[in-house]
């Protein structure tokens, strides 16, 4: 298992397949460790983040549309007998900071937990973030797993002229072969198979928007189903159907195609993978 100074970083070029000595070394980052108070209080790190360098490697950053948008609420409601007295129903339209059932954050918090309870696969890691046109720069583990809980906090850039996207490669194999999942200041997120149009879609509820704004994304993977919160509410829930690969769990911006702004700059920190059973 390789240990965060010795884990593989990288920026991959657009387009061809993946082959040995394709990764180069990138720009140098100049790590700023932060820290976002959520709603749900989250265990801090293990220990002192590790400062990495992006780099490059070949995964394209085309856009992602076409959607389906997941439904607000899973959330059924029986009809009440007469006579009988019943508590209104929970809304899970944003009212109470709920979005999802709370079956799936009850789930979300058990598997987090059960992660939790094991030595982290990878990080914590801080590291620069700069977007490109074709190019993905991320921080790659160059870790195997299939189902994982990570768990990263993103620093907004002071230029939002175009929306910022923050995003995970999960379950990564090679080239754009993995489950990308991205969330933006325009409050969406999306989920597809790496450049591809996603089939998943729908509101990322409490994301941050404003430059120097911090979000914490944590994002559950176990089998079929996924789960995401932003800022310690689970907002979505994630079909995962599309890929059961073991792979690598990245960290990049700039992933949509759309709201890249060339050289625009922005700080990841904390960046850490544990590895679900």
């Amino acid at each position: 298992m390789p240990t965060p100074a010795e884990a593989t970083v990288g920026i991959f070029q657009a387009g061809g397949e993946p082959s040995e000595g394709s990764f180069r070394a990138a720009e140098s980052a100049t790590p700023t460790p932060t820290f976002s108070p959520t709603e749900t209080p989250l265990p801090a790190p293990s220990e002192t983040p590790v400062t990495e360098t992006p780099t490059v490697a070949e995964v394209s950053n085309a856009a992602q549309a076409d959607a389906t948008l997941a439904p607000e609420s899973t959330e059924t409601v029986e009809p009440a007998e007469e006579g009988v007295a019943t508590e209104a129903p929970t809304q899970l339209t944003g009212k109470g900071d709920r979005y999802v059932s709370a079956e799936d954050v009850a789930q979300f918090e058990r598997l987090r937990d059960q992660a939790m309870a094991g030595d982290a696969l990878y990080g914590p890691v801080t590291g620069d973030l700069v977007e490109g046109v074709g190019v993905v720069q991320g921080i790659y583990p160059d870790i195997v797993t299939t189902n994982s809980y990570t768990r990263a906090t993103f620093t907004n850039p002071d230029d939002l002229s175009v929306p910022y996207d923050v995003g995970f490669g999960l379950r990564h194999v090679e080239g754009n072969n993995q489950l990308r999942l991205i969330i933006n200041t325009n409050d969406e997120w999306m989920i597809g198979i790496g450049d591809q149009p996603a089939y998943q879609s729908g509101k990322a509820h409490g994301m941050q928007s404003e430059p120097g704004e911090q979000n914490v994304i944590e994002v559950v993977a176990n089998g079929d189903t996924g789960y995401l919160a932003i800022n310690g509410t689970v907002v979505a829930v994630l079909d995962l159907s599309a890929s059961s690969a073991a792979g690598d769990v990245w960290v990049a911006a700039g992933l949509n195609q759309a709201d890249i702004a060339s050289g625009r700059t922005s700080t990841v920190t904390d960046f850490e993978v544990w590895a679900l059973p």
